[in-house]
């Protein structure tokens, strides 16, 4: 008797362990992340990560409704989000892709050769640069991902309004002159926009 109700605690109790570790499971950083995906970026975790953050997302990792597109639903702005970032010592530039991680990595932002940590609000409103979200039903997750340069490639992969192709992309980036390692930072930045909200 004794036995069994030792196997009962102890079952409990491997339960209770799976189901804790389940709930944090993929998330990180500050409160009110547990809304995050896994990153795209196949460089996240190889390079220096750094921290990127927006007065445009909320606490709840809501993107703000005037950064969506002029034809979503509720009805955008189609401004790009505000964006900071940490300075990363051995970059020349930095380079910023938005991408859906919910329709194949669809490319909503690209800007490139900034030599700046900050952007405004706004700063982008119109294709072949920014092109807000528009969900076409529930919640998609959304990833601005800040690339930290040596030095600005010749080319950069990537259309906005395409689906990305992000080791494409990011191997066009980190690969000059022959020669990998041109990536020097990655800071990724997580936000939702849910259709009708």
């Amino acid at each position: 008797m004794k036995i069994r109700k030792k196997l009962v605690t102890a079952s409990i109790l491997v339960l209770l362990v799976i189901s804790l570790t389940g709930c944090s499971a993929g998330t990180s950083g500050k409160k009110g992340e547990d809304w995050a995906v896994d990153p795209v970026s196949g460089l996240a975790g190889k390079v220096k990560s750094f921290k990127v953050t927006s007065e445009s997302v909320g606490e709840d990792g809501v993107l703000d409704t005037a950064c969506c597109y002029t034809d979503a639903a509720p009805k955008g702005e189609n401004q790009s989000p505000q964006l900071s970032w940490e300075m990363v010592s051995d970059a020349t530039c930095y380079t910023v892709y938005m991408y859906d991680a919910d329709a194949q990595n669809f490319l909503h932002w690209r800007v490139a050769d900034l030599t700046e940590t900050s952007m405004k609000q706004g700063a982008m409103h119109m294709l072949p640069m920014y092109m807000g979200p528009f969900p076409p039903e529930g919640t998609h997750h959304y990833q601005i991902t800040v690339y930290a340069l040596k030095t600005a490639p010749q080319l950069y992969e990537g259309k906005v309004g395409k689906r990305g192709n992000v080791e494409e992309i990011e191997e066009y980036m980190d690969v000059v002159d022959g020669k990998s390692g041109n990536v020097v930072g990655v800071g990724i930045l997580n936000c939702t926009v849910t259709r009708g909200k």
